[in-house]
């Protein structure tokens, strides 16, 4: 499993989870109506199990860094555009920037007052990432295996997570840092915003 963070800086505190089993009923406990509603219309267990742990250790990781109770905090997730409940996770009035991640059984969250930030984990698929590669690399970006592909995909996906523009921009034209180097504070070159 590979995972980035990117653009706002170092997440603190960042946490990480593996959500293999449906949630009990104490994590239940912390969902806002609307969160059940969301968490009624997934139908497999284990994205109802990513759903309610991510937001969990979201909602933990949140209230330990802002000092309050779990239960006060409340994420935001309508879209900037279309206001469904499908937008990048916000923390209004906190001074906090979110991501949330899963994929397969891990879940992570990172969390900072420095900026916006994007936190992606992916599984290593192998040479099934090869194919991928046509779709994702951009000009002047190369990539020699498949972790190289891996490292692309994580960190481009973290960069429009942390913009709030999501893949549908085509990630193609998101410029990352190469697979062997550091990764960089502001991925997205030539973006105002």
């Amino acid at each position: 499993m590979r995972g980035e963070v990117g653009k706002g800086g170092s997440p603190r505190p960042s946490c990480t989870g593996r959500s293999p089993c449906p949630p009990d009923e104490s994590e239940l406990a912390l969902l806002t109506d609307a969160e059940l509603r969301r968490l009624s219309r997934l139908r497999k267990t284990g994205d109802r199990g990513r759903f309610t742990t991510s937001t969990v250790l979201a909602k933990r990781a949140i209230a330990a860094e802002l000092g309050i109770n779990p239960r006060c905090v409340e994420l935001d997730r309508r879209c900037e555009h279309c206001s469904a409940d499908h937008g990048r996770p916000r923390v209004p009035g906190s001074g906090l920037h979110l991501s949330i991640a899963h994929a397969s059984d891990v879940v992570g969250v990172a969390i900072t007052r420095s900026g916006p930030i994007g936190l992606d984990v992916e599984p290593d698929a192998g040479d099934d990432l090869r194919d991928l590669a046509g779709q994702l690399l951009g000009d002047g970006e190369r990539a020699a295996t498949p972790v190289d592909v891996l490292r692309y995909w994580v960190r481009k996906e973290a960069a429009v997570k942390a913009t709030g523009d999501g893949i549908g921009i085509g990630l193609r034209d998101v410029v990352v840092s190469g697979p062997e180097e550091r990764c960089k504070g502001s991925w997205l070159s030539g973006r105002s915003g």
